[in-house]
């Protein structure tokens, strides 16, 4: 199974802005640290593609 992030926010937040080559979501997590936590929130959902 795989999983999707998602992360949203009350106002426009333009994440990894900065030239990373290989992003990671620890990079991701770092940029939401300098967020106020109450104007974004994140969800993670399982899902799995079958033919």
């Amino acid at each position: 199974m795989k999983a999707l992030l998602i992360i949203a926010s009350k106002e426009k937040v333009d994440f990894l802005s900065a030239n990373i080559q290989e992003p990671m979501i620890t990079d991701l997590m770092k940029e939401l640290s300098g967020i106020v936590p109450s104007s974004w929130t994140e969800k993670t959902i399982g899902y799995e593609a079958r033919k």
